[in-house]
């Protein structure tokens, strides 16, 4: 989703002074041979149409070389495929990459050190930059930034008797009075159930933990954290005032039977560029603010790279592959070709310049980002080691479980702990 131009000049040829004893006509300069690159991510068709206009852009600037588009719909697919294609061999030229993957498609020799490639990172800050280098290599650049929020309908809310602006910071404790109101009033869900691992970082971090510890090879977080996390939402189920695991199985998100987009229930807890793909689904305006916070504890809130680009380690063509992830970040075309569909773009030049032709719903994101910034005061965790795609499936298992009623979340917690201590110390 998102004035430095990046104007490639091309050599079109070196003309050659034919000798006098010629006979035929001067040579005319050979054409410049056709580079294939392949680029994958994953996203919704939005993010396909919007990412297909800036490579569009690109070529036009750079006709010699071709960028083949490989998306692939959900992010469990996407990597699925990816580390398909690594160990096969054939990865894209250039990929998007996730901070939850990074370090352990990293480990596997699988991406190439961006640092050395001559890719403009000036505008960058060095918090954000720094996000995508292990080990003293950058094995990613972020493309854009992003945040949690509560995205919500105005209009289910008021109907309720709820005020909210983006301002609008309620505890856990009035969160819940606030989803039981909803539920009473208009006989909706007051949100989608959220339980997965990213979520509970941010519940961790209000009590100073996190997933891992600092050596990266157990859990950075406690029993009793991880049991609070499923007793809230387990409670809010049993409430009925979020959905249970069947009816979300039978409405995943970004779906078009989609709980939030069907009106059936009034929020959803998301990362806050998903204000554009949930505003295109719906002819309801739609909102942001920030998600709840424990009182006496530290706020959760974090700034995170919505993606990194990364280069395949295996790209015969390392150089065609960064000039295109520079246009990518530095290009104002490109980047008002993408919007802020993946996030506000990382670069300040970029950022200063997008501002005053952004569309209502990317000013809503770029205000939304700048309150998130002043609430966000601790960092971010390091990148996850690379058992993690490991963990997550053993999350998405275990909290099936809970969801479902076969698992108390004492029973699934310390299942949780267990398993993900043995992985991660592997």
């Amino acid at each position: 989703m998102k004035k430095n131009r990046v104007v490639a000049s091309a050599i079109i040829g070196v003309s050659m002074i034919a000798p006098l004893i010629a006979t035929s006509a001067p040579a005319s300069a050979a054409a410049a041979p056709t580079i294939n690159l392949t680029f994958d991510w994953w996203g919704n068709t939005t993010r396909d149409q919007l990412t297909e206009k800036a490579i569009a852009g690109f070529e036009k600037l750079h006709p010699n070389i071709k960028i083949t588009p490989e998306f692939d719909g959900s992010f469990s697919d996407y990597f699925q495929k990816l580390t398909t294609m690594v160990a096969g061999g054939n990865a894209p030229d250039i990929m998007q990459m996730d901070y939850d993957y990074i370090n352990a498609f990293a480990q596997r020799g699988a991406l190439a050190n961006m640092a050395t490639m001559g890719i403009n990172t000036k505008n960058i800050s060095k918090g954000v930059l720094d996000s995508g280098i292990l080990n003293g290599k950058m094995w990613g650049i972020p493309n854009s930034l992003n945040a949690y929020a509560l995205i919500y309908n105005p209009a289910l809310l008021k109907k309720a008797g709820i005020h909210a602006t983006m301002s609008t910071h309620w505890t856990w404790a009035q969160f819940t009075n606030v989803l039981k109101t909803i539920h009473s009033k208009l006989g909706i869900y007051g949100m989608d159930d959220p339980e997965d691992a990213e979520h509970f970082d941010y519940w961790a971090r209000q009590y100073g933990q996190s997933m891992y510890n600092k050596k990266q090879n157990a859990v950075g977080y406690t029993l009793p954290t991880l049991t609070s996390f499923f007793n809230y939402f387990t409670q809010l189920r049993n409430s009925k005032v979020i959905p249970n695991g069947e009816v979300m199985l039978a409405n995943p998100m970004h779906a078009s039977n989609d709980l939030f987009n069907t009106g059936k229930s009034a929020m959803v807890w998301y990362w806050v560029n998903g204000l554009e793909s949930y505003r295109s689904m719906t002819t309801e305006p739609l909102a942001l603010m920030l998600p709840p916070y424990q009182p006496g504890k530290k706020d959760g809130m974090y700034i995170k790279p919505s993606q990194y680009w990364s280069i395949s380690s295996q790209t015969k063509y390392p150089k065609q592959a960064a000039e295109f992830v520079n246009y990518l970040l530095n290009n104002l075309q490109a980047n008002e070709d993408m919007g802020t569909d993946r996030g506000i773009p990382v670069s300040s030049v970029i950022q200063k310049e997008m501002a005053p032709h952004l569309t209502g719903v990317e000013r809503q994101e770029v205000k939304y980002m700048q309150l998130a910034m002043k609430v966000a005061t601790i960092p971010m965790d390091p990148a996850p080691p690379e058992a993690n795609d490991q963990v997550l499936n053993d999350w998405t298992n275990v909290i099936s479980a809970v969801t479902y009623n076969k698992q108390t979340p004492l029973a699934a917690a310390k299942q949780l702990i267990q398993e993900t201590n043995q992985l991660a110390g592997q």
